[in-house]
């Protein structure tokens, strides 16, 4: 029993590259679907931030909240006083819950009839919803004589909803201030007092009178930008999500790629067969092209093309021959060599769909030449120098 061997068993590192570019691929889509979710929110806030650069924001939003805290404090008598002679609560104990709900109501009410005084008034805000509704909800797609209909049917809507929402709000409001003043004056004394409690009532009454509705108009004043505070935070809380969504793929697709790549160099080491295609090629390349600490890493833009030189006459491959190809811009790919059957696959990042020629023995051939294809070149004997006699082959390139 103390022979007993153990049999030697090799780890497939091919299998663990393949494995591990199945992983990478996955991640690096993640990262690109989260990164375009991020770029769009960015790309958002930017356009807005241009569009409200000289409105109000900060100092209406401040001048908004004061207001609104004052009218609670202000009204908070006044509400309970309704509710506590409206008979809802059995004994006239108000909770103070249904007199904060109440009073949120009054306020959240006042900050609609703003948001809809802005969107009929403001030249911020209608520039605003016209650019919203221009590029985000049309995509840019819509004809400028619909779209001027659409935005002055908007602006004259909110208009009319401005005027009858702030009529009917500033009706409650009054008729809660005068059921208040209403209640002060049953308010009885002594009748020494009688005089004195009088006149201290009409000073009162007047300061409850016109404080409410001098607050409710600061509100309507004040509160324009409410609803573009709240779509720029709802917007700026997205953007950083897929952005930290983004990042974590990113560097998940990063370890992945060098795992599958140390992997790929453990298998030639031991003699271990494996294709450097597909996913596994995508990690090899972006680990030699591109860097993690930009946010082009985990693009999918990888363009390749195929070319076949051979010789005119003898129809034979050309053996390690440096290709290169030129961008419709004018810029060149990397050099890559043909393999011993005179196959090279060419690869460049970017949108350009095409080569419009490729270079060869300092040599240009044009094209046009599309991507994800194969072509075939012919070349004469004449012009293809003595072969050194030592392939090379640069990585991603086919096999």
């Amino acid at each position: 029993m103390t022979n007993f061997k153990l049999p030697n068993e090799t780890y497939n590192y091919a299998y663990g590259a393949q494995q591990k570019a199945q992983q990478a691929g996955v991640l690096a889509n993640y990262a690109f679907r989260y990164k375009q979710l991020y770029y769009e929110k960015e790309r958002i806030l930017q356009k807005w931030q241009e569009l409200m650069v000289n409105a109000p924001i900060v100092l209406h939003n401040v001048l908004f909240f004061l207001f609104f805290v004052v009218d609670i404090l202000v009204s908070w008598e006044m509400i309970k006083d309704v509710i506590s002679n409206g008979g809802l609560f059995i004994g006239g104990l108000v909770p103070w819950w249904a007199t904060l709900l109440l009073c949120l109501l009054i306020n959240g009410w006042a900050a609609v009839t703003a948001h809809f005084i802005g969107k009929g008034w403001s030249r911020e805000i209608q520039d605003w919803e016209r650019w919203n509704f221009t590029f985000v909800k049309r995509q840019n797609d819509a004809p400028l004589d619909i779209l001027d209909a659409k935005i002055s049917q908007e602006t004259k809507r909110a208009r009319m909803l401005a005027i009858v929402s702030g009529t009917v709000l500033f009706a409650v409001v009054s008729m809660i201030v005068y059921y208040r003043y209403v209640i002060l004056k049953d308010l009885g004394g002594s009748a020494g007092e009688e005089e004195v409690a009088q006149s201290s009532f009409n000073a009162l009454a007047i300061i409850m009178t016109f404080l409410p509705l001098a607050i409710l108009i600061g509100e309507l004043f004040t509160g324009d930008y409410i609803w573009y505070s709240i779509r720029w935070l709802q917007t700026r809380i997205s953007r950083n999500r897929n952005r930290k969504q983004f990042l974590r793929y990113k560097e998940q697709c990063g370890i992945a790629d060098q795992q599958a790549v140390q992997y790929t160099a453990m298998a030639e080491q031991s003699n271990q067969p494996v294709q450097i295609v597909g996913d596994l090629e995508y990690c090899h390349l972006r680990i030699k092209h591109r860097s993690q600490q930009n946010d082009d890493y985990a693009d999918p833009l990888w363009r390749r093309i195929g070319f076949n030189f051979r010789a005119r006459t003898s129809q034979k491959g050309i053996p390690n021959v440096s290709v290169s190809g030129i961008l419709p811009n004018g810029a060149k790919t990397g050099d890559y060599y043909t393999d011993a059957d005179g196959k090279v696959t060419l690869f460049w990042d970017g949108a350009f769909d095409r080569l419009i020629g490729v270079r060869v023995f300092d040599k240009e051939y044009s094209g046009p030449f599309q991507a994800n294809a194969e072509h075939y070149i012919e070349l004469p004997e004449d012009g293809i120098p003595p072969s050194n006699g030592h392939a090379r082959q640069a990585v991603g390139a086919s096999v």
